[in-house]
């Protein structure tokens, strides 16, 4: 669904909306007013994919069909600065995900979060080290979003709906 403009939000409010969740979590709030985002169209020759899912787009006029690529920048409240990139770019079911943050003398990696061989890679002067987690993290946030509805129990659920619409925003102004 989300390969038609007009049924979804596309993308990046659909898949890389959780990266933006994750800046806003380490790099605090955006100034929506610094986002900039340049995309590459399906209509663009280089946004001719070799291979869409079939059905996705049958039958669907050109400018309903999703950016295949986005590359954007923003700056935090705190003059951090963010970059954003996604891409329809990989072929079946697999992934490419890394979220990064640049520090003073340390570079902290997270590896593939949708997955169980997902990890926290930290590299500093001294080498690096990774953490890895017991389980995927993302079908565990899934499964605890599930039993909170299905409990009427929102203890479980780390994000206010309210933080969560200041993420659609910064997702919604990259797309």
């Amino acid at each position: 669904m989300w390969w038609d403009k007009k049924r979804s939000g596309g993308p990046v409010v659909e898949q890389a909306t959780h990266f933006c969740d994750l800046s806003r979590y380490f790099g605090g709030e955006v100034d929506l007013s610094t986002v900039s985002s340049v995309c590459v169209s399906a209509s663009n020759p280089v946004g001719n994919l070799s291979a869409v899912p079939i059905g996705c787009e049958d039958g669907l006029p050109e400018e309903q069909k999703i950016n295949r690529a986005t590359s954007a920048t923003f700056k935090f409240s705190s003059g951090a600065i963010g970059i954003l990139q996604h891409g329809l770019l990989m072929k079946g079911e697999k992934y490419f995900t890394e979220f990064e943050i640049w520090c003073d003398g340390a570079l902290i990696k997270l590896i593939d979060p949708y997955s169980d061989k997902c990890c926290v890679k930290i590299s500093d002067s001294e080498g690096a080290t990774k953490f890895r987690f017991p389980d995927d993290p993302y079908l565990t946030e899934d499964r605890k979003f599930l039993e909170a509805v299905l409990n009427s129990d929102k203890s479980q659920i780390l994000s206010s709906y309210s933080d969560a619409v200041e993420t659609y925003k910064l997702s919604y102004k990259i797309q």
